[in-house]
């Protein structure tokens, strides 16, 4: 399962967070100069793309590191990567290294093995939720360190740790260099900002914008746009939907009343039938006694 909202960021910030991210969520060694952009389209009578794929070398005996990420759990992943890797392997002829990082909200369920009669094969799982957020925070990455939003919290509260890595992004793009007077902050600040949503926490990075005095102009923002015209449209049909209600309740209503006036109606020319008085009908039924004599009439 693929959301389209944080493949785009996963993709546009991994050129600049892969080391980090390799070497200290996978526990490898590899620098910049070690990584070769490789051909990511496999197709066979399938078609698969991988989400980040490249050929490790220099010094070293080369290797593909194939990196995918999920939203959601997926029960076929198990077979999705086997796919991966004997389309890979076939291409390039190279040792593969597998890695899936999970940055869903639910629990992890995800198979990472196939041990079949004449095939084992496996690859690694890392549950961002699982890390601690300061290995994050520790980077001057801001496409790493914004990751520290989907990662474990320990004891401090979501608004500590909200503000610790808003203000560290704002400091690295308001001291480095490539980032000063650039957009790279008002990016970067969107981008968490949707990130949080898969935690729950966009009301919290509102809260700390405003705070800090940080601008996020979402009124520009086609979700923002989205959720507006859907969230007005929903207005609408239950404004609707109330006003239905209501004539069908005054409806129901007016029948009732109707039904005990002819029931009343009924009864008191019943009354007067039998013999009784004007004065009479009138007290035991609660009307004037101009009603009754235009009943009876």
């Amino acid at each position: 399962y693929k959301d389209s909202k944080y493949d785009k960021i996963v993709k546009e910030n991994m050129t600049r967070c892969i080391i980090p991210l390799i070497n200290q969520l996978f526990g490898l060694n590899i620098d910049f100069a070690q990584l070769q952009d490789v051909e990511t389209d496999v197709q066979k009578t399938i078609e698969r793309r991988p989400d980040v794929l490249k050929k490790v070398g220099d010094n070293i005996e080369p290797y593909l590191l194939h990196i995918e990420f999920q939203t959601q759990n997926e029960i076929d992943m198990h077979f999705r990567m086997l796919e991966y890797y004997a389309l890979l392997s076939r291409k390039h002829n190279l040792s593969i290294k597998q890695y899936v990082i999970y940055i869903g909200n639910a629990k992890l369920n995800m198979q990472h093995e196939i041990k079949h009669e004449n095939l084992t094969f496996q690859f690694e799982i890392i549950n961002l939720s699982e890390i601690d957020y300061q290995t994050f925070l520790q980077s001057n990455v801001p496409e790493f360190v914004l990751l520290g939003i989907l990662a474990n919290f320990g004891n401090d509260t979501p608004e500590q740790v909200v503000g610790d890595i808003l203000e560290k992004i704002v400091a690295i793009t308001n001291t480095e260099k490539r980032y000063k007077n650039t957009s790279a902050q008002k990016k970067f600040i969107q981008q968490i900002d949707i990130i949080s949503r898969l935690r729950g926490f966009q009301h919290i990075i509102i809260q700390k914008l405003k705070n800090m005095a940080l601008i996020l102009d979402i009124t520009t923002d086609l979700r923002y746009i989205q959720g507006r015209e859907e969230t007005l449209a929903e207005q609408k049909e239950l404004f609707e939907k109330i006003q239905k209600e209501k004539e069908t309740a005054q409806k129901e209503k007016e029948t009732v009343l109707e039904k005990a006036q002819k029931e009343k109606e009924e009864n008191i020319k019943k009354a007067h039938i039998k013999g009784m008085s004007v004065l009479d009908i009138a007290d035991i039924f609660g009307v004037s006694i101009a009603f009754v004599k235009k009943i009876v009439k």
